[in-house]
């Protein structure tokens, strides 16, 4: 069980049980950039509490597994943000013993930083970075920083681009019009329907889903 205090504000910000994966334990708790509690388990899964899915919810963030590119790396977290992660990766897949206090003449470890790839059904590297974005958006969405959620849009909005248009390629319809659905500006809206007239040999610009009217519906709304 988490309990997540704001001291100044006499409120409490959270209070649920953390998410661990079967059988694993936790072993590092703290923070990510964006000020989201995060939790990473003896699995190697990195999860945040993130608001939005219909409350806060533990969403994942991060899989050892998966980063992994041989069956010898470990990673010593350090910290993290949406879009990456600050770890020491050592050689050795077993969970690492506490690190002892550095003497004078012990080498400084290395940090390195890696994208953050959550434990998702396997897709393009657009889909990690769109997952990203979203979260990141999601962070600012209660902060009431209107300039910093107003960049997290467009940010967002420039990753769901990028996703379309490989979704595009691959025919996949029904995901195209549910990233067009996220959109938050008229500009971004516009280049969902480039994208859509670029692709127009495409079945999926052939049904007029993409091309036609929900696009334009969505920029009629939004335009000032």
């Amino acid at each position: 069980m988490q309990r997540v205090y704001n001291v100044p504000a006499e409120r409490r910000l959270s209070d649920c049980r953390v998410a661990l994966s079967p059988g694993a334990q936790l072993s590092w708790l703290g923070f990510s950039e964006e000020g989201l509690l995060a939790a990473e388990d003896t699995e190697g899964e990195l999860r945040v509490l993130a608001p939005g899915w219909g409350g806060s919810a533990w969403v994942p963030l991060f899989s050892a597994d998966r980063a992994r590119q041989s069956g010898t790396e470990s990673y010593w977290l350090v910290g993290c943000s949406a879009a990456e992660i600050a770890c020491v990766i050592g050689s050795d897949c077993e969970a690492p013993e506490p690190p002892v206090p550095a003497s004078r003449s012990a080498a400084r470890p290395v940090i390195s930083t890696i994208s953050t790839c959550p434990a998702l059904l396997p897709g393009p590297a657009e889909e990690s970075e769109w997952f990203a974005r979203r979260l990141g958006r999601a962070a600012l969405a209660e902060s009431g920083d209107a300039v910093a959620l107003s960049a997290a849009h467009r940010s967002e909005d420039q990753a769901s681009l990028k996703l379309m248009a490989i979704l595009m390629k691959g025919d996949n319809t029904t995901a195209c019009l549910e990233l067009a659905e996220g959109l938050h500006t008229v500009a971004a809206l516009e280049g969902a329907i480039k994208l859509a007239t670029h692709f127009r040999s495409a079945p999926v610009s052939e049904s007029g889903k993409v091309a036609g009217n929900p696009f334009a519906r969505r920029a009629k709304v939004q335009s000032p």
